[in-house]
C-alpha cells in the first residue's frame, strides 16, 4: 500500500490525475508575472484572454527593440514586429489556447535583443541581463520553445564569434566573450533552477 509520507515520489507527484501531476504546480505563478497580474484583476475564465493579448503586445514590443538593436529603420522594425504578432502560426496558437507556448515565444525576441546587446557592448552587466532574459522565457512553462531558443542562441553566438575572428584575426576578444557567455549560462541555470530542478524530479516518476 502506498504511503504518502514514506514514498518520496508521492510527496511531490500525484500519479492518479491526468497521468501524473505535481502537488505544488500552482506555485509557479510567482515566476510568471504576466499570468499573475491578469489573475489578480480578472476572473480566471477572462484572465486567460487578457494574458494572451498581453503576450502578443509584449512580443511586438520586444521584436521592435530587437530590430532597432540591429539598426533597422523604425518602419522596418515596426513591420517586423507586426508580422511576428500576426503570422499564421501565432494566430493558430491563439485560437487553440496554447498560453504557455505563446508566452515562451513572446519572450524569444527579448532574449535575442538582450544577447545582441551583450555582444555589441561586451559588458558583464549586459550578459547578466541576457541570462535573466533566458530564465524569464524558461519560467513560461514551455520547455520545447526554451530548448529551441537555447540552440538558436548558441548558433547565434558561434556566427558572431566567427565574424569577430574574421575581422580582428585574434583570439583574445573571443576569449573574453566566451567567459562572459559562460557566466550568462550560469546565471540562466541558477535563475531557472526553480523550474528546472522540479522538472528533472518529475521526469523520473512521470
Amino acid at each position: 500500500k502506498e504511503d504518502l509520507f514514506a514514498d518520496p515520489c508521492l510527496r511531490t507527484w500525484l500519479p492518479y490525475i491526468n497521468a501524473g501531476t505535481p502537488f505544488s504546480g500552482g506555485l509557479d505563478l510567482l515566476f510568471r508575472p504576466v499570468m499573475l497580474l491578469t489573475l489578480l484583476f480578472f476572473p480566471v475564465h477572462i484572465a486567460i484572454n487578457y494574458e494572451m493579448i498581453l503576450y502578443f503586445f509584449l512580443m511586438g514590443v520586444f521584436m521592435y527593440f530587437y530590430m532597432r538593436e540591429l539598426q533597422v529603420s523604425p518602419l522596418s522594425a515596426f513591420l517586423a514586429a507586426l508580422f511576428l504578432m500576426l503570422n499564421g502560426e501565432m494566430v493558430s496558437l491563439l485560437n487553440a489556447g496554447h498560453v504557455n507556448k505563446i508566452g515562451a515565444i513572446a519572450f524569444a525576441p527579448l532574449v535575442f535583443w538582450a544577447f545582441e546587446r551583450a555582444l555589441r557592448h561586451k559588458t558583464l552587466t549586459a550578459f547578466l541581463l541576457a541570462g535573466a532574459a533566458l530564465s524569464f522565457q524558461f519560467w513560461q512553462g514551455h520547455i520545447q520553445i526554451s530548448f529551441y531558443t537555447c540552440i538558436a542562441v548558441g548558433l547565434y553566438y558561434l556566427m558572431r564569434v566567427g565574424m569577430l575572428y574574421w575581422e580582428e584575426r585574434a583570439l583574445k576578444p573571443i576569449s573574453k566573450l566566451t567567459v562572459s557567455a559562460l557566466i550568462m549560462i550560469i546565471v540562466f541555470f541558477l535563475l531557472s533552477a526553480v523550474d528546472f530542478l522540479p522538472l528533472l524530479s518529475f521526469a523520473r516518476v512521470s
